[in-house]
């Protein structure tokens, strides 16, 4: 890659924005060209680029996506530029929840069955494909449709890694629900789904939010009978009824469980107190760990103490573990 071409093009993107948009470029933005440029070009970046002022709806998943190598080269992942939150932080750093990379690196192993519930872009689902190996399987279960996308196309850039993409909403019965995204000026590559619109209503912050109705499964009624060893959920505070939906076959098949813990979306979308959610897995028989950031490491916990980590944190990591 020839760094000081990149940068004289990057200036002129620069003078570019602030003669067309009045503004230079924002740290997204900047971060988002100095990949487009080596893979792309000028023109298309500059076009991605105008089309976030200028081409009424933002250029979306399906029109432009970034192919980059993450986790050290372990894999390529396809990521959307448009994505404030997600790809952003991935674009600029190629890393993604450095705590929970590193559990799965020191736990997942080969032969292993992965389920990732709220894959988003696949950075976990596909680091864990990397771990399973050609006789494990991830399933990436994803009700975004741009993100199902993007799942697919960077299943289709390794067809080695042995992934199922599953487009739907995880739930506690089959059927539609609700799926918001929030309104801020860029996406940001997470989706909040709940049965009751109404709900996501009320919990929406911004003007502008969308809702749409996407798929849900209930994992129990399909797939009952797939062994599971590691179950990563992050859903935005809809786990309650993730797991309500797939109790069975935790109870049978004592998979290590990843979840995000984050008590106001579990109260504003979940419609439970968060300490409810702890004692769920506990009362199945599950241990309950802090995931240290960013070591991985586990350490043992409880109620009060997961509830002292969050030191005004919106979330935290936990992993329950069985206790056999």
């Amino acid at each position: 890659m020839d760094f000081g071409k990149t940068r004289l093009r990057l200036w002129l993107l620069e003078g570019l924005s602030l003669l067309l948009r009045g503004r230079s470029l924002d740290s997204f933005e900047r971060a988002g060209l100095k990949v487009q440029l080596p893979l792309g070009g000028f023109r298309q970046a500059a076009r991605w680029l105008l089309l976030r002022d200028f081409g009424g709806e933002k250029p979306g998943f399906d029109s432009v996506a970034l192919v980059v190598p993450v986790l050290q080269g372990k894999f390529r992942l396809a990521l959307a530029p448009d994505d404030w939150s997600v790809s952003g932080s991935i674009l600029e750093h190629r890393f993604w929840e450095p705590e929970v990379t590193a559990f799965l690196a020191a736990t997942v192993q080969p032969g292993w069955t992965v389920l990732d519930v709220g894959a988003n872009v696949g950075f976990h689902t596909f680091h864990a494909a990397t771990l399973v190996g050609p006789s494990g399987l991830v399933y990436a279960v994803e009700p975004d449709p741009r993100n199902a996308v993007l799942l697919r196309l960077t299943a289709a850039l390794a067809p080695e890694l042995r992934v199922t993409v599953i487009e739907a909403a995880l739930s506690d019965r089959d059927g539609e629900i609700v799926l918001m995204e929030p309104g801020e000026a860029g996406r940001t590559g997470i989706g909040v789904t709940h049965h009751d619109g109404q709900v996501l209503e009320k919990a929406a912050k911004t003007a502008g939010a969308r809702f749409t109705k996407v798929p849900a499964l209930c994992w129990d009624r399909h797939f009952q009978d797939v062994p599971l060893h590691l179950v990563k959920i992050d859903v935005e505070g809809y786990e309650p009824f993730v797991v309500r939906g797939m109790e069975q076959s935790l109870v049978r098949w004592q998979p290590i469980v990843v979840t995000e813990f984050a008590p106001s979306h579990l109260q504003h979308v979940g419609g439970i107190e968060p300490l409810s959610y702890l004692q769920w897995f506990q009362e199945r028989g599950f241990r309950l760990f802090l995931i240290d950031d960013p070591s991985g490491t586990l350490i043992p916990a409880d109620a009060e103490t997961v509830m002292r980590s969050l030191h005004g944190r919106p979330g935290v990591n936990l992993a329950f573990l069985p206790n056999s």
